[in-house]
């Protein structure tokens, strides 16, 4: 009877789909798998398990469904911020933070469970941090941004984001020349009526803009409604009082205006104009020698902030940037008036992020960009009368691209995700800066997306299509100056089949995206595009994961996955905040550092035989581990277990089970596999039998020369087993690891005898 020795020797294109099986000549068969539980295939190749998940709080309600959100100010200064209906919980340093006075850290905040949970089933805040400030928007549209700024590690404040401060932005100019507005004043607003330090006279009073037609509702209160003088002159022919176009040698009295260059001016001293022609755009300047000194007023438009709407055709507000002075006569009313794009009426952005230094927000297919350099600042016209290259940009997406605004992320370009295509902005030409003249916007491809923020990793942009079941990456592509998409999910579509919701991506030290299922389940993709590793596996932790994030380890030295979880314990349904520890490091840790329970504690001091503050596993069989060595599982009783030995170190948690199943043979003859080979790098225990599970055999540990009263090591070794089971046509394998210990498979060498049929 003939034999066969494959040599399998690398893990790292995961689990492959069952569509998959029948591809034996396909590159990445060798590396793939049939099944990856609660391993984690290394770029290197070798299948690593995973650490167990420490349990850090219960979080603020149970009851309420929370997601989780990263802020990171360097690799040392990092926060997971919970958020839940009406308030956001901080958690750093692997524990909860606190506030000044020793109580968990929390602010309130404006969002209900319905903000916070879209309609796809994702995180309903898409966010952007810039130093210590989050810029936040809802998903939903009907809350303002809001920013959430870091006072210091224990005082956090959340505030509306400022938009009536911001100049901007605002709907196209309105195009019915029968809608006319006007006011009954014109001064800019301030508390005490008093003028500026440039001498602008203020005004305490409120403004009423009145209009000929039902434009105005209440929804509009705190929102701005910009005003543009259409003309100086009223019907009659007769110019508006006290303003008149400037020419040399004319006399002005003070406060009157003039128009110059398109631009409104003040005089601030009874005199006679000088030779020099008014066409600055801030400050007040004489206009020649013993010339009369103009201030600059606008540039023939203004902004009011409304602060209440009586009736349907007037509202009353605050003039926040000066209006020229002829709006204020009901002779000159204007139809040039625009509302504000933010507001209660017509909604406010849903998506927000950061490119080429400007604040970047998005709604109701439009874009809006700050000033640069200038995050808070969307004036169109920065000098209030020319649009300059750094001044704010508004702009609609295309006209087929109707589908709701997704995610947008920053790369070389600004790639937008609607429901339906992925578009790109970008500067229309590198000549000049990107700006109001230099941007374009181009479809690049139309497999759309989900709503689930989008992630970064290096130069890629990872979404989630619109079905929910395939994560795909976006790369540029320099040479032809266009994007494309790649689908990751294409060798285990099962596996992310019930719809994707959340996911994160932890670049230290595995380059894994982990991923929320719409079940419950967590899965993940080891994705290494310079190595061009992709590999799914997926991870049981006995709960439901219904979030996931990343932040750096306190020490910086590697990435931290974050995970709200929905347990059933002692029968009632909790939900914990945990973060899985990293697999053992066997150059920097003991044996008895290695932690692999779920939702786990460890105690470390001085020897017990007993460990109390399990509370949040009352009732529960726990795994344990004392000193590096496994000890018989207990039952959390009052919050406490009893050893049945002494130890220092102890780490107690819900067990979990590592499962590895090799892939078929490349034929369809009989087979038994008898024997194999295994190297295992810094390993203790498992087992060993034939996919089902069936005929399971112990890997040894231990060798004559152990002492029994000692606790064994790890093993970096190739073991040859005698491997159980009987003739089958697949020949899989199956390796796994139920115990609290480390195990990493580099390869399997299998020796299986086949019939001749």
């Amino acid at each position: 009877m003939p034999s066969a020795t494959p040599a399998i020797n690398s893990f790292n294109a995961g689990e492959f789909s069952p569509l998959m099986l029948a591809q034996t000549d396909f590159q990445k068969w060798k590396s793939g798998c049939k099944r990856m539980l609660n391993f984690i295939p290394r770029s290197q190749g070798p299948a690593e398990r995973r650490g167990g998940t420490y349990f850090v709080s219960e979080v603020k309600d149970s009851g309420q469904k929370v997601w989780l959100a990263r802020f990171e100010y360097n690799t040392t200064q990092a926060f997971i911020l919970e958020f839940g209906p009406g308030y956001i919980k901080f958690y750093s340093d692997h524990g909860v933070a606190l506030d000044a006075s020793g109580n968990a850290l929390q602010v309130g905040a404006p969002y209900t469970a319905d903000d916070l949970t879209n309609d796809d089933g994702g995180f309903g805040l898409s966010m952007v941090q810039s130093g210590d400030v989050i810029y936040i928007c809802c998903y939903s549209g009907n809350v303002p941004p809001y920013k959430l700024s870091r006072n210091s590690n224990t005082n956090w404040t959340l505030a509306a984001f400022d938009y009536a401060s911001a100049g901007g932005p605002f709907a196209d100019i309105n195009s019915d020349k029968g809608v006319l507005v006007y006011t009954d004043r014109w001064r800019p607003w301030s508390a005490n009526g008093q003028p500026l330090a440039d001498g602008t006279i203020t005004d305490s009073n409120l403004v009423t803009v009145t209009a000929n037609a039902a434009i105005f509702d209440t929804g509009l209160v705190g929102s701005l409604f910009y005003i543009e003088a259409s003309t100086d002159y009223n019907s009659s022919g007769s110019s508006a009082a006290g303003v008149g176009a400037w020419e040399s040698g004319k006399s002005f009295g003070v406060n009157d205006f003039c128009r110059s260059d398109g631009k409104y001016y003040e005089a601030m001293a009874s005199k006679t104009t000088g030779s020099t022609q008014p066409t600055w755009t801030a400050g007040t300047h004489v206009d020649g020698k013993d010339g009369v000194p103009w201030r600059y007023a606008n540039g023939g438009w203004g902004i009011v902030l409304i602060t209440s709407v009586p009736s349907s055709s007037i509202a009353v507000g605050k003039v926040i940037k000066e209006l020229p002075p002829t709006i204020a006569t009901s002779a000159f009313a204007t139809s040039k008036w625009a509302k504000g794009d933010w507001s209660y009426t017509k909604g406010f952005p849903s998506k927000v992020c950061f490119y080429k230094s400007r604040l970047a927000f998005a709604g109701r297919n439009k874009l809006w960009f700050s000033v640069a350099s200038d995050y808070e600042n969307f004036t169109a016209m920065s000098d209030g009368y020319e649009v300059q290259s750094d001044d704010g940009i508004n702009v609609q997406l295309e006209a087929d691209s109707t589908n709701t605004i997704q995610w947008m992320a920053a790369s070389s370009s600004l790639i937008v995700g609607t429901a339906s295509s992925e578009l790109t902005c970008s500067p229309s030409t590198t000549t000049s800066a990107f700006g109001p003249d230099n941007i374009q916007i181009v479809q690049e491809s139309r497999y759309g997306s989900k709503g689930v923020n989008a992630i970064v990793v290096g130069n890629t942009v990872l979404f989630v299509q619109r079905a929910g079941r395939k994560v795909r990456a976006v790369t540029a592509d320099y040479q032809s100056g266009s994007y494309s998409s790649t689908d990751l999910s294409v060798l285990a579509e099962h596996i992310t089949s019930t719809g994707i919701v959340d996911f994160a991506w932890q670049q230290e030290p595995d380059n894994v995206v982990w991923v929320a299922l719409t079940n419950g389940e967590l899965v993940a993709l080891t994705y290494n595009a310079e190595q061009e590793v992709t590999g799914w596996h997926r991870h049981d932790v006995d709960g439901v994961v219904e979030s996931v994030a990343t932040i750096p380890d306190p020490d910086g030295d590697r990435d931290d996955l974050w995970l709200v979880v929905r347990r059933t314990i002692n029968g009632d349904s909790r939900r914990y905040i945990e973060f899985m520890k990293p697999s053992w490091d066997a150059y920097t840790q003991t044996l008895a550092e290695s932690f692999y329970v779920d939702c786990g504690l460890t105690y470390s001091g001085a020897a017990v035989t007993s460990v109390s503050g399990l509370n949040h596993l009352e009732g529960e069989t726990v795994s344990v581990t004392t000193d590096g060595a496994t000890h018989p599982d207990a039952v959390v009783t009052n919050g406490a277990i009893a050893l049945q030995w002494s130890a220092s170190i102890v780490n107690v948690g819900l067990p979990f089970t590592s499962e590895l199943v090799t892939l078929p043979f490349q034929d369809s003859k009989i087979k038994r596999v008898n024997k194999a080979a295994i190297l295992f790098v810094n390993s203790l225990g498992g087992t060993v039998s034939d996919e089902d599970g069936r005929h399971a055999d112990t890997i040894e540990t231990r060798d004559y020369n152990d002492m029994m009263d000692a606790v064994p090591g790890a093993y970096s070794d190739m073991k040859t087993i005698d491997w159980p089971g009987d003739y089958n046509l697949s020949g899989c394998l199956k390796i796994s690891q139920s115990q609290p210990l480390p195990m990493t498979i580099c390869a399997i060498y299998p020796r299986a005898w086949t019939s001749g049929e």
